[in-house]
């Protein structure tokens, strides 16, 4: 196969998962078809070259740039842009290509279907691995893309997004094999039927099952009324800069003074409260004022809430917040504990969820934070800089996370509600660990007004589908431009609001109790995946050493 021909099949590639993706061509059945070209380059005949690393990044970097466009509508010079998009894009499509190159090239001397039963593995770990590290990025799980129509992917109970991604590459696997057993030396007609057959089979199986699904309610669940904000609050010049923290509360409560509703919740969107931190000499110690996790009830914000919310009109508040705590004496300077000039102390900042009852005032710290944004990558390395970074007043730090996933209960209503904030809910298995430790709704505190209108926070959107599916969860969803949500157990989107617009979006939920299967098991699928790839390569180094053993 010529060069050009490589390249133009590397470019169809690229296209067609682009026109698949959601809310960019939205034309999911695509999906089925987009790897093909590629692997045509490797597979579609004899090729006794080494698989190449172009054609692959080629392919991936045209999904990337195209898929995720809309992270260049970020504020800012070149320089912010660059980091924005174009690193993300550049390196996501590098990784994504090496693996599909070792894949081909530790299986080049296999049958073919060895050979795609190592894409499939190694696929499939990458995935699961990009899940968990620095530079988390699944925004591109190819499972995700289904999450436009919800009768592909009510499966997702038993199998997560991995079931998703799974299906993909076997579909495309199964057309390739047909379409070359079509154009090669054919020996009989019935046997193109049974190919064709067993291809269709491979396609149309999982959306059978997946038709066949449905949530059926556990017999006792708790109704709750639920309020969620949309201010439609500007980031770049109002949110936190342009407006107090006592003028933004207070447009939050003319808006809420408008409901003639009685509610058993408000749901905020993220970093709504950003009231200013700083600590007060008091004897030989210091007192944290504003809103500082460790004294909370200091806090004019806090305070008010529960005036005017919690008592007021006996309802609780999950809000988003960007609070700090005081770390105790003794703790030394990282990148995430920060100096405290002239006090010798430290203190990490978080960004935040906090929920109000009658009697609890309850903290979660998003843990899932954003590479680069939110978190300084591969921090052990840096460390050898950190002179540096806290000559720079500590803007390189990350942000302070936590071990557990934390679960807010209601003193006045028999419910319990998982704080997942903004980037954590593309996350499947770690929206299932609260779950897990007992959320029976799933709320998702966000602010995506960055992009501004743009395929992004329509994208976003979708990921919440896939949590509801995942975990069989009313999901409820506070953004702050929108779009606000309420989505059931089935991720059928119930009401949402528009994009930029300020408004309150009430409806009503209901608790659930029932564990799906993956909530139980997690991404089980990646995990075995990860194992097979491992013994894959283990026996191709060992044939390797036993080759060159037998030639020395």
């Amino acid at each position: 196969m010529q060069t050009k021909q490589k390249l133009l099949y590397a470019i169809i590639s690229g296209g067609l998962l682009s026109a698949a993706w959601p809310h960019i061509g939205s034309i999911t059945p695509l999906l089925f078809i987009a790897l093909i070209p590629l692997l045509w380059i490797d597979l579609g005949g004899e090729n006794k070259r080494k698989p190449s690393f172009v054609y692959p990044y080629i392919s991936f970097l045209i999904w990337n740039l195209v898929s995720t466009y809309w992270l260049y509508n970020v504020e800012g010079g070149f320089v912010t842009k660059f980091f924005s998009f174009l690193m993300p894009s550049l390196l996501n499509a590098a990784i994504m290509a090496l693996v599909w190159m070792f894949a081909l090239r530790i299986s080049q001397k296999s049958k073919i279907n060895m050979r795609l039963v190592t894409i499939l593995c190694f696929w499939l770990a990458y995935e699961y691995f990009h899940l968990d590290w620095d530079l988390s990025w699944p925004w591109l799980q190819l499972g995700n893309a289904f999450a436009l129509n919800t009768n592909y992917f009510q499966f997702y109970e038993y199998t997560g997004v991995l079931g998703g991604t799974m299906w993909v590459l076997l579909a495309n696997f199964a057309l390739l094999k047909f379409a070359k057993f079509a154009v090669g030396d054919v020996p009989k007609k019935s046997w193109i039927a049974f190919r064709g057959i067993a291809t269709v089979a491979m396609v149309c199986v999982p959306l059978w099952w997946s038709l066949s699904l449905h949530y059926t309610p556990s017999e006792s669940q708790e109704k709750i009324s639920v309020a969620l904000l949309q201010p439609n609050i500007d980031p770049y010049t109002e949110k936190f800069s342009g407006k107090s923290h006592q003028l933004q509360l207070q447009d939050l409560f003319d808006q809420i003074n408008e409901l003639d509703t009685e509610l058993n919740l408000y749901v905020f969107p993220e970093t709504t409260l950003q009231e200013p931190t700083r600590v007060s000499k008091m004897g030989e110690d210091f007192e944290p004022i504003g809103l500082w996790e460790n004294n909370i009830s200091q806090s004019y914000s806090a305070r008010v809430l529960r005036t005017e919310l919690v008592f007021g009109k006996n309802a609780d508040v999950l809000i988003g917040m960007s609070s700090d705590s005081l770390m105790p004496k003794g703790t030394e300077a990282s990148f995430v504990n920060r100096s405290i000039p002239g006090t010798g102390r430290y203190y990490q900042s978080y960004n935040a969820a906090l929920f109000q009852s009658e009697l609890t005032d309850a903290f979660y710290n998003k843990s899932k934070l954003v590479p680069g944004v939110e978190q300084t990558p591969f921090a052990s390395f840096f460390k050898y800089f950190k002179a540096i970074a806290l000559d720079l007043g500590g803007t390189t730090g990350s942000l302070g996370t936590q071990e557990t996933r934390t679960v807010f209960s209601s003193d006045y209503k028999n419910y319990t509600i998982a704080p997942i904030i903004c980037y954590e809910s593309i996350y499947g298995d770690y929206v299932g660990e609260f779950v897990r430790n007992g959320a029976d709704i799933l709320g998702v505190i966000t602010n995506d007004a960055w992009w501004a209108e743009s395929a992004g926070h329509k994208q976003h959107l979708l990921m919440s589908k896939l949590r509801a599916v995942e975990n069989r969860r009313w999901l409820v969803r506070s953004a702050n431009t929108g779009i606000s949500a309420f989505i059931n157990p089935n991720g059928e989107i119930i009401s949402q609001t528009k994009y930029s617009e300020k408004t309150i979006l009430t409806d009503e939920v209901y608790t659930e109790t029932q564990l799906t299967f993956y909530t139980r098991f997690g991404d089980y699928i990646g995990r075995l995946a990860s194992f097979v790839a491992v013994l894959l390569v283990l026996v191709n180094v060992s044939m390797r050493l036993r080759k060159v053993r037998d030639n020395g």
